[in-house]
This record gives C-alpha cells, sequence and structure tokens, in this order.
C-alpha cells in the first residue's frame, strides 16, 4: 500500500495543467453505419474539441490546409504504404468542418496476426516566430489476434517517438500507461515534457458528438507531464476515451537548409471502461 501510494504522489507531481496546443493529429477509431471498422485522421485541438485545420498528402502548408509527407503502417517490422488505401474525406468539430481521412480496416488490410501500427508524418512545417521547422507524426496501434510483434519496440527508425511500455491497445480506465520516449537515434530523453490530451467530445463517423462535453474539467482534458530522468513516463488514465500523447522536446540535431528541425511525435491510444 505504502509503494502504491508512493507511485500515486510522484505521477501527482509530474502532472501539470497545460495551454492547448495549436493542433494534433490523432487517429482514433469509429464504426461505421455497416459496422466496418475504421480509423479517423483528424488534425484539430482534441482537448477542446474545435480548432480544425485541414490536411491532404502532398499538398503544400496553408493557412488553412497542411500538408501530408506520408500514411503507411507497420506489421511485423515491415512497412507498407496505405496512402492508396486513405479515403480524403471532411471532419466536422465543435465551430467548423475540415479535410480529413479515413482509413478503413479491412480483413485483407490485418490479415495476419500481430500488431498494427498506424502513422501518419506531415510535411516539415516553417514556424518563423521560433526560426525552426517542426515536423508532426502520429501513431495509433491495433492488434489482430493477441500476438506480440511491434508494440514493445521503435517503429520510426529515423525520428524521436514515445515508445509505449504498456500495450496501447489493452488499456482500461484506472490502469496505468507506462512509455519511454527516444530521439530519431533510439537514446532516451531525460526528463521529456510531454502534452497530453484527451478527446473530450464523443467521435462519430462524420464527426464529434457535440451536444455535451465528456468531462467539464478543463485540467482532464489537458496536461503537461515530464518524463523521469531514465526517458520514462508514467499515466493513469481517468476516463474512457481517446487520449494522445505528444512528445514536445523532440529536438533531433537535423537540420533544413541550415535551420533546425524539432518533431512533435504523438501515439494515441483508446482507454476502455
Amino acid at each position: 500500500m505504502q509503494r502504491l501510494v508512493t507511485i500515486v504522489t510522484l505521477l501527482a507531481v509530474l502532472v501539470f495543467p497545460a495551454c492547448s496546443l495549436a493542433h494534433t493529429t490523432v487517429i482514433f477509431p469509429v464504426s461505421a453505419r455497416d459496422g466496418r471498422q475504421e480509423l479517423k485522421v483528424v488534425h484539430f485541438s482534441p482537448g477542446s474539441g474545435d480548432n480544425i485545420m485541414g490536411i491532404r498528402l502532398h499538398e503544400k502548408d496553408t493557412r488553412v490546409l497542411k500538408g501530408l509527407e506520408s500514411i503507411f503502417m507497420i506489421h511485423d517490422s515491415s512497412r507498407t504504404d496505405i496512402s492508396g488505401l486513405a479515403l480524403p474525406d471532411f471532419y466536422s468539430v465543435r465551430n467548423g468542418t475540415g479535410e480529413s481521412y479515413t482509413i478503413p480496416i479491412s480483413r485483407k488490410l490485418v490479415s495476419k496476426a500481430g500488431d498494427y501500427v498506424f502513422v501518419v508524418r506531415h510535411v516539415p512545417h516553417w514556424k518563423p516566430k521560433m526560426g525552426l521547422y517542426i515536423q508532426k507524426i502520429a501513431k495509433f496501434y491495433i492488434n489482430r489476434g493477441g500476438l506480440i510483434t511491434d508494440w514493445p519496440h521503435r517503429v520510426l527508425k529515423d525520428a524521436p517517438e514515445i515508445v509505449p511500455l504498456s500495450a496501447p491497445y489493452a488499456m482500461y480506465r484506472g490502469m496505468i500507461f507506462r512509455a519511454e520516449v527516444v530521439n530519431e537515434k533510439g537514446k532516451l530523453i531525460p526528463n521529456a515534457r510531454i502534452h497530453v490530451e484527451f478527446l473530450n467530445y464523443n467521435p462519430g463517423e462524420k464527426g464529434l458528438d457535440v451536444s455535451a462535453p465528456i468531462t467539464q474539467a478543463q485540467d482532464m482534458a489537458e496536461r503537461i507531464l515530464f518524463a523521469d530522468r531514465s526517458g520514462s513516463f508514467s499515466f493513469v488514465p481517468p476516463l474512457a476515451g481517446i487520449w494522445t500523447f505528444t512528445l514536445m522536446d523532440g529536438d533531433s540535431g537535423l537540420e533544413i537548409e541550415g535551420k533546425k528541425l524539432q518533431f512533435d511525435s504523438s501515439v494515441s491510444i483508446k482507454v476502455l471502461p
């Protein structure tokens, strides 16, 4: 009991309220009307359920649209380009509608047992006020047959990422989600800053159910936590739903035209009741 109290106390010390990020790419599952399972890819502010911005593959960044570099899937350490399977569409949030993608999850796509990691990678975006480029990368995991193949391992290889230490598709409310943060060389990042966001409205096939937020507490929907000196962090989801963790200290040492490239690398998980 004393050990449990100590763990909870440490977690509380490391968690702080957060100001909202401008946008986060979130990959989350929904059920279509015909019963098919789909993944939605939406670029918005999940904590407030608004602030959507359009995304499209191989497009240049504008004030209302952000370009994506790739959409791919990793299974058993093998990468497959699924940009041709991702269907361009639109998604509605509290205050608008924007370009999004739907990835149908078919038996053909996930035919073998094991983990499937779906990844969306943005085109590097120039931030003039910060004087650097930022590249966003988002991940989501599903599993078939209970066989573990990929979730405990690095999958990006050439970019910083959050690597789960708990099965990201088998989380329940009140369980401890554990992960570690690594740079593009796989080296652990001590004291890394992690932005935690909860999708505060129930997601539907075409848009969020904005009739009521899941929680009225904004501090519940958004917060900052820090990894420990070993580069690991823990979090206990207090609510069922979609939680997104974004590594904000993803300095890679890489440059574009002499300017620093920083990564905002995230992973979303579905927490069950």
